[in-house]
């Protein structure tokens, strides 16, 4: 089993947690479990460390401030120094911190 997660401050307002545990029972996916990490400095980013762990969505205020823990970033993270989503190896444990959130601004004015 894979264990991905939310990493922020303050999440009790988050719907991540109940938006993927419903996702992964409707599709029967026993492969991964979602966790909500309430750090409230990255310096306990560290506590995280889990085998298990293989990627995490980052929200604010740390989508800036994880670019320093993190091993390399995709060209548009770069771009926007701005990290929303990590995918952390689980061969090597590399860090790759990516902005998806680029993605549904821009088909937000698509639609517009």
């Amino acid at each position: 089993m894979y264990k991905l997660g939310l990493i922020g401050r303050s999440l009790e307002h988050s719907f991540s947690k109940k938006y993927f545990d419903k996702k992964f029972a409707e599709e029967k996916n026993n492969l991964f479990t979602y966790h909500l990490f309430n750090l409230q400095d990255l310096t306990r980013l560290q506590n995280i460390d889990d085998s298990t762990l293989i990627g995490f969505n980052v929200t604010s205020p740390y989508k800036k401030k994880i670019i320093h823990h993190l091993d390399e970033l995709d060209i548009l993270a770069e771009k926007t120094q701005s990290v929303n989503t990590v995918f952390v190896n689980p061969k090597n444990k590399k860090t790759t911190g990516y902005n998806t959130d680029i993605f549904g601004f821009e088909k937000l004015l698509n639609h517009l």
